[in-house]
């Protein structure tokens, strides 16, 4: 084979597995991740747990977006995470622990793996720097468990703040909630005393996430109309999209809540992306 018809088949199959759902084009903004596995992702370089790298589509390139080891965070992964429209960046890691400069939390510098925190950037890239704020509280709210670590957020179009959890969670309001589900949390207060309520938003045993414990959602963008990015712990297949746990796949929405119905296509293949097998996208976040 020659080197031209490699490159022609290896661009048709870029384009045939860009993100076409619902007439979206092929992918042209900007992919946020957390990866667990510590990769070497282009001239992002090891991009370790705690760290956010950035694709952009436009270029097929990566870089460094957020060091977490640069800003207290080590220790820890990052394993779930959002980006605010003014820049600055949710984030609930891995364990519980303390992130020094912390502040305006319940118990000084300590973080619960269901809590989430609020960093506000000075700078990003291969130098981070900025300030830590206690954003929410999950142990206010019923997320007490070391099943409910939360593993995936993103805020709704709503303003609620998506949720998904390591392991079924339980919560005041809601029954049967699964690993594999997303719920709303509409907030009465946040910081170091969270109020709110709960509702369903996403059920992925309506939609076929549910064959075994690999198809818990462990990455999640939802902030665009009815369309979620997803990514879960292990291999997936539902109906139009086929993965492991270094993909992630796009739900079209048509109806939320307790009776889910949804559509999937193929979004972000890592083989395309030189995201090896031995990762695993842990959060997600799509930029303009």
């Amino acid at each position: 084979m020659t080197r031209a018809t490699t490159s022609l088949r290896v661009n048709l199959l870029r384009a045939l597995t860009n993100d076409t759902s619902g007439g979206t084009p092929p992918l042209s903004g900007k992919v946020l991740v957390s990866v667990l596995g510590s990769p070497t992702l282009g001239a992002a370089g090891v991009v370790a747990d705690e760290d956010i790298a950035q694709y952009d589509g436009a270029t097929g390139t990566w870089s460094l977006y957020f060091d977490g080891s640069d800003v207290g965070l080590a220790s820890y992964a990052v394993d779930a995470f959002a980006v605010l429209p003014g820049g600055d960046i949710l984030i609930s890691i891995d364990l519980d622990g303390t992130v020094a400069g912390l502040t305006g939390g319940p118990s000084g510098t300590s973080v619960d793996d269901s809590d989430i925190i609020r960093f506000t950037p000075t700078s990003l890239g291969a130098t981070t720097a900025g300030t830590w704020s206690f954003y929410f509280d999950g142990s206010d709210v019923g997320l007490t468990t070391t099943a409910e670590d939360i593993d995936a957020i993103s805020i709704l179009p709503s303003g609620a703040i998506g949720i998904s959890t390591l392991g079924d969670p339980s919560v005041t309001g809601l029954a049967g909630l699964a690993d594999e589900d997303v719920i709303a949390f509409s907030a009465g207060g946040l910081g170091s005393v969270t109020s709110g309520t709960y509702a369903y938003y996403f059920d992925g045993s309506d939609v076929g996430l549910s064959t075994s414990t690999n198809e818990d959602i462990d990455a999640l963008d939802a902030a665009t109309g009815n369309i979620l990015t997803l990514s879960t712990i292990g291999a997936y297949s539902v109906t139009g999209a086929t993965g492991t746990d270094e993909d992630a796949f796009k739900a079209t929405v048509t109806t939320i809540g307790t009776n889910t119905a949804a559509t999937f296509a193929t979004f972000f293949e890592a083989a395309l992306r030189g995201i090896p097998t031995t990762a695993n996208i842990n959060a997600i976040h799509l930029l303009p």
